[in-house]
């Protein structure tokens, strides 16, 4: 859904056929009490300049939470002042590094972390340095479900079922049975049993090892409920597990919506797999890296966010339906051009036109800050650059220049025993007083 769509039923539209009814909850039960206040005055601030469209502001003008933890919290800001000859990545990962290090001094573990990133790319660089300073971390990564071995066996199945002539896939499979769920030591015994066997004699000889699967049963039943007959004939979740219910997730959106087959599903998998993860309910001794998009309705003790300096209206594929005059365009009463600076003086519809997409880029990207800004249950750690034009002056397109100046705040954890310094935000000149 659209932002717009969510600011409708908090107006007075409504963009449902079913009467709205909506519930303001005022309080913040996640964050400690400088969290809240510091995220307060911070939108509420930027809301009188960063946002051009009048209801946008409102909305955010009317965003501040009511404090319920009594602990005190922690916010800092860093501002990396780079040359034009500075690495700017290796500087943001390394000022990454040391703030982990320093939460680990004052009582953290690794897995109260989380590191928030707007892009995989920007993932990616800091998990590979992590991992070259030897910080163990939990990514995006690591969480793809096909890389969960449960995953790609029934992928590897239903490779086998729909081609029994590919012997890959029927050895991959059964290389699930004899490693990961029945340990067996002399594998190639194993799969030199199993290799020259017919579709339905494989089902029958692994009856010998405790798996009885019909075959003919399963081509029978609907899609969601033969993978269903997979996860339960071998035994593939005793207990609960992530990956296996996201991918049944998966599966059942796929066959709602597709005429399901395995073919069909086996294309669409290939086609999505690389972009399906999950997020860990277990707490692993790692610091987790997520993207803020997979945050979202997730909380951690401490919250760092690296590259903070986004550029809100980037964009590299930004187009936009312009109305034309059919008598001049040969009866073709639309194009489709790219949305640049040029749009907005072609007259009245392009002013309206580029300012209105400018206006929903300003309201994602803010909303995409606030989610980012309010996931810390205790700490919250931005790292973002001082960014400035040729003239000297702020460039209002990024985050970092966005900011503005909030009140400061006495930074006090006193469940830690740590005490920080007062901190004034003046975040467009990059001050800390």
């Amino acid at each position: 859904m659209r932002p717009h769509c969510f600011y409708d039923l908090f107006s007075d539209k409504n963009p449902f056929h079913i009467k709205k009814n909506v519930e303001d909850l005022p309080t913040n039960y996640r964050s400690s009490k400088n969290v809240i206040e510091f995220n307060n005055s911070f939108f509420n601030h930027i809301s009188g300049f960063a946002l051009r469209d009048e209801s946008y502001k409102r909305l955010y003008q009317n965003s501040g939470q009511e404090i319920s933890q009594t602990s005190e919290g922690y916010v800092s800001v860093s501002f990396l002042d780079l040359n034009k000859e500075d690495d700017k990545n290796d500087a943001y990962v390394e000022q990454t590094l040391k703030t982990i290090q320093s939460c680990i001094e004052n009582g953290y573990s690794l897995n109260d972390i989380c590191i928030l990133v707007r892009t995989g790319k920007n993932g990616i660089l800091i998990s590979e340095y992590l991992n070259e300073q030897g910080i163990e971390i939990i990514s995006s990564e690591t969480l793809l479900i096909q890389n969960a071995p449960e995953i790609k066996f029934i992928i590897n199945l239903l490779e086998f079922i729909s081609e029994p002539q590919n012997v890959l896939a029927k050895i991959k499979a059964l290389s699930y049975l004899a490693t990961d769920k029945n340990n067996i030591e002399d594998k190639h015994e194993f799969y030199t049993i199993f290799k020259d066997l017919n579709l339905h004699a494989y089902f029958k000889k692994l009856e010998d090892y405790g798996y009885f699967f019909n075959v003919n049963e399963f081509i029978a039943l609907p899609f969601y409920e033969a993978i269903e007959l997979i996860i339960y004939c071998f035994k593939l979740a005793p207990e609960s597990n992530a990956y296996i219910q996201f991918f049944l997730d998966f599966v059942l959106d796929f066959s709602e919506k597709s005429n399901a087959s395995i073919n069909t599903f086996l294309e669409h998998f290939e086609l999505k797999k690389d972009k399906l993860s999950i997020i860990t309910p277990e707490r692993n001794n790692a610091v987790q890296i997520m993207t803020i998009h997979k945050a979202k309705g997730l909380e951690f003790p401490v919250v760092i966010f690296p590259f903070a300096d986004l550029d809100i209206y980037k964009s590299n594929s930004d187009k936009v339906w312009f109305p034309l005059n059919s008598d001049d365009f040969n009866d073709f009463k639309y194009a489709l051009i790219s949305l640049n600076d040029h749009v907005e003086q072609m007259g009245n519809e392009g002013f309206l036109i580029y300012n209105q997409s400018k206006s929903e880029k300003e309201l994602d990207n803010i909303n995409l800050l606030y989610v980012a800004l309010t996931r810390a249950e205790e700490q919250l750690d931005i790292i973002t650059n001082k960014e400035f034009d040729s003239s000297g002056n702020d460039k209002l397109k990024c985050y970092s220049c966005r900011e503005g100046v909030c009140k400061p705040l006495n930074i006090i954890d006193e469940s830690k025993h740590i005490k920080f310094e007062e901190v004034a935000r003046h975040f467009h000149e990059g001050k800390e007083d």
